[in-house]
């Protein structure tokens, strides 16, 4: 009875390790936003945008303009929300960000330059199963826009209010689950055709350790106000011998205008060593047809090295964590299968033992 126990313990041990992601992925996937909000367009919204989501206004110069949003809350108890209106960057896995990210634009004009910082960020409260509308005044510059301003309006619930995982209410904002957020765009243009188009150019290239691994990073930057869709790239990093030691490539990208952002190349064989490098690559959009290219010698000292390499997981075995996982998972299997064997022969040998007392 002992070995059967100890049978059936390894074998939920090993379910566990082998499903748990996939149970976790799904419960986040299928919970549902306890909150919703809607653009109110208003007469100045796009005619070719009038059943959008998002905000697509046409603007004139030097004009003042209210935009407003219904916040909806879905569930039966007052929530509380934080609601924050900031500029639309390009994350570093090359998608749009409408809410505030470390990444920035790199010129005028911005939408967080036509609103005071004090009034970009509203907290709202909500009763249960209600709708409150939430309003942003909007200062248009002098001139007239060329190509297209993009924002963003983010939702998500005030962590002072919010309760932690036990039902008590956290202020310190730690062991939250489940909070939610959404973002809705804001594009402004003076004109209903734009002819401005991006121009992408290679701003900077560094040797970095991004997620306890190193990595290469290529700083780019899209000059014009214009935002880049279907996006693909192509990398090539070589040593000084001009053999290759890195390929890299991306797909189904978004660029924000006027954004800069870094385009992170994997080094999968550690760290570069000090030494000269060169990096080239590539940019094209499949919607415009349009294609970048850069291309770049750089150099790696001793302390950039020795920087990366120490906060390298693998620099000392040389595997990653997903190695380890596997091993385990193998060494569990071999384990049940010996449990297996043994039990199969145990209990072989209880019946002959009967069969030789009869």
């Amino acid at each position: 009875m002992k070995i059967k126990q100890i049978f059936l313990m390894l074998t939920l041990l090993l379910l566990s390790v082998v499903f748990s992601n996939t149970i976790v992925q799904a419960a986040d996937e299928s919970a549902e936003i306890p909150f919703s909000i809607e653009a109110i367009h208003p007469s100045n919204q796009l005619s070719s945008s009038r059943d959008a989501s998002y905000l697509d206004l046409l603007i004139s110069p030097q004009t003042s303009q209210t935009v407003s949003f219904n916040v909806g809350n879905k569930s039966s108890k007052e929530q509380h929300f934080i609601i924050e209106l900031s500029n639309a960057t390009t994350s570093n896995g090359l998608s749009i960000d409408y809410y505030k990210t470390d990444n920035h634009l790199i010129k005028s004009p911005k939408i967080s330059e036509m609103i005071s910082s004090s009034e970009s960020t509203k907290k709202v409260s909500v009763p249960g199963n209600s709708t409150v509308k939430v309003d942003f005044k909007l200062n248009y510059p002098k001139e007239a826009l060329e190509g297209v301003v993009l924002g963003g309006v983010a939702i998500s619930q005030d962590p002072e209010f919010m309760q932690d995982s036990s039902g008590h209410q956290n202020n310190e904002g730690v062991g939250i689950k489940n909070r939610y957020r959404y973002a809705l765009a804001i594009q402004l243009r003076s004109n209903e055709k734009i002819n401005t188009t991006g121009d992408v150019r290679l701003a900077d290239v560094k040797q970095a350790v991004d997620d306890y691994h190193p990595v290469l990073k290529t700083t780019l930057q899209n000059m014009n106000p214009a935002m880049i869709s279907q996006v693909s790239t192509h990398s090539i990093l070589k040593n000084q011998n001009g053999n290759v030691i890195e390929s890299y490539d991306t797909s189904l990208g978004q660029v924000a205008p006027i954004s800069q952002f870094d385009l992170t190349i994997p080094l999968s064989n550690g760290a570069l060593k000090p030494g000269n490098y060169n990096i080239s690559g590539e940019m094209t959009s499949k919607k415009s047809n349009q294609k970048w290219t850069w291309n770049k010698d750089f150099s790696i000292n001793d302390e950039n090295y020795k920087g990366t390499n120490e906060q390298d997981v693998n620099k000392e075995t040389g595997v990653s964590l997903v190695f380890w996982l596997c091993l385990l998972i193998i060494l569990l299997l071999l384990l049940l299968a010996l449990l297996f064997i043994f039990i199969i022969w145990k209990r072989r040998k209880e019946d002959d033992e009967e069969s030789t007392r009869d």
